[in-house]
């Protein structure tokens, strides 16, 4: 949607779908103006919603950075309390050593 030149003047046009095909409606007098204005606001505010998206997002992902980091943390210091009480692993399970 937008302004187009044709012949060296600039006219608003709005892109409508039908179907498969794509239509362009002439729209003219200050109604021009007033819906260009507006689309301009919509798309200032779709860009807007994006930066904030965007940024929830690489919170979040901050986020569980850090969690999968105490994770492991977790993992090592369990291993190593387990490995001090005598058990060992076998197929993934943690299993007390046999005393012979």
């Amino acid at each position: 949607m937008g302004w187009e030149t044709r012949g060296g003047r600039e006219y608003y046009y709005r892109k409508e779908r039908e179907g498969s095909r794509v239509r362009s409606v002439y729209v003219g007098g200050e109604t021009a103006s007033l819906i260009a204005q507006l689309e301009a606001m919509r798309s200032e505010e779709r860009e807007g919603n994006r930066i904030l998206a965007r940024m929830e997002r690489e919170r979040w992902q901050e986020q569980e950075a850090e969690l999968d980091a105490l994770a492991e943390l977790v993992k090592a210091v369990a291993t190593g309390v387990l490995l001090a009480a005598g058990y060992h692993t076998h197929k993934r399970q943690w299993r007390l050593k046999r005393r012979g």
